[in-house]
């Protein structure tokens, strides 16, 4: 788990993320959620609904909105897009719909729906670069991971 990254691209975009997690499975970027309603919505749907006793709030799917930096992340690492997975972590009261739309889970769930990717999706020898990229004070949008 690395926290609180900051990534500065050649293009003057920044980019910060909160929680990633980092394994041979993937990268998991995880997006905290916080709301006290029922999550209405489904993988492909764009727009969710969160609908309480006193108020409904429509926002967008955590997946979609987050693949901009998804983008931005492959292209800094320098690794497929593909590898890079956006879990939408619900806190608080808030009921998922059934069945769960993929990578969506409540807080005491985290580690089970990590732990349901099984596939190896990066190159174990690379992940102490990308560690190490990812915590250091680079800015710029040129690492240098050795993928041989």
């Amino acid at each position: 788990l690395i926290v609180n990254i900051k990534i500065r691209t050649a293009n003057g975009q920044n980019l910060f993320i909160k929680q990633l997690v980092v394994s041979r499975y993937g990268l998991f970027l995880i997006e905290t959620c916080h709301y006290r309603s029922t999550i209405y919505g489904s993988n492909h749907q764009v727009k969710w609904l969160s609908e309480g006793k006193r108020h409904s709030t429509v926002f967008i799917n955590p997946s979609m909105a987050h693949k901009p930096s998804c983008v931005i992340l492959a292209e800094y690492l320098q690794i497929p897009l593909k590898v890079i997975e956006v879990i939408s972590v619900f806190t608080g009261n808030s009921k998922l719909p059934i069945p769960l739309p993929k990578n969506s889970c409540k807080t005491d769930s985290l580690i089970k729906s990590i732990a349901e990717h099984k596939t190896v999706r990066i190159n174990p020898s690379l992940l102490p670069d990308i560690i190490l990229l990812l915590q250091s004070d680079r800015r710029s949008l040129d690492p240098q991971i050795n993928k041989s």
